[in-house]
């Protein structure tokens, strides 16, 4: 499906809204693969960022949670928890 704003996601669908596995892309580059529920990003998935940057992990209501690891583009990385 192809969004008004540019974005682009080939996945699941219930009632209308993306729920189950899909993969998002953005405008800016980003893609998110992993799970939604009502429309968000929800249980575990992988969010590449355009600038290299990556976090794989939980999400709940589109936002990390729970145990995930964040890998910057140099390397570095942070492996923990997400509140």
């Amino acid at each position: 499906m192809l969004f008004t704003n540019g974005s682009t996601y080939d996945g699941e669908w219930e009632d209308g809204v993306r729920c189950g596995y899909g993969e998002s892309t953005y405008l800016n580059g980003d893609r998110y693969s992993g799970t939604y529920l009502n429309d968000k990003k929800h249980g575990e998935g992988s969010y590449f960022y355009e600038n290299g940057n990556s976090y794989v992990g939980g999400w709940d209501s589109d936002a990390r949670h729970g145990k995930g690891t964040y890998t910057f583009v140099n390397g570095e990385f942070y492996n923990g928890d997400y509140v």
